[in-house]
């Protein structure tokens, strides 16, 4: 059995890896990856707002997209 400590460390060393994944996939020295970080920026809502008037499903639906572009971008850094 494994300490807590032992699980926290296993769980931060997972994160750093897949951190390190995504930006070995996400290599913004490509020109590519960096048209497509734009466009993913374009469409998820990254300088806009996501709220749609009288619609909370489809902005929630927005949210979403928004959220996961900014997720992936964390993991960039």
């Amino acid at each position: 059995m494994i300490t807590q400590e032992e699980q926290i460390q296993q769980v931060h060393n997972e994160r750093e890896e897949l951190a390190r994944a995504y930006r070995s996939v996400f290599n913004t020295t490509n020109s590519d990856v960096k048209l497509v970080l734009e466009d993913m920026k374009k469409g998820c809502f990254y300088n806009k707002t996501t709220f749609v008037k009288g619609d909370p499903h489809h902005t929630f639906l927005n949210e979403g997209a928004r959220l996961f572009l900014l997720s992936l971008l964390d993991k960039l850094k």
